[in-house]
């Protein structure tokens, strides 16, 4: 078992744990990051619009949880954590 926050500019990105031969990440979005992927989920996998809909929605942003047990999975947390690191860097 492997956990670690992850920071750029002191601005938290995502949380990570490695167990299992499953890696999951938890990020959290502000409503400008909700909004983006409200506009990008329909390309995505069944199971990252499943992800998105059972997000925690939050008044000023949303969390969510992705576990990522594949390659495709893998490219699809790239593309979440791209958002949010394009919305850190923009600060």
């Amino acid at each position: 078992f492997f956990s670690r926050f992850y920071y750029k500019k002191r601005i938290f990105i995502t949380y990570c744990n490695i167990f299992d031969g499953l890696f999951d990440v938890m990020t959290r979005y502000s409503k400008e990051g909700v909004d983006i992927i409200d506009s990008r989920i329909s390309d995505m996998s069944d199971y990252a619009k499943r992800v998105w809909e059972n997000k925690t929605s939050l008044r000023t942003g949303a969390w969510i949880r992705y576990n990522v047990n594949n390659q495709s999975f893998m490219e699809e947390t790239k593309q979440f954590l791209d958002i949010k690191l394009g919305l850190v860097l923009k600060k």
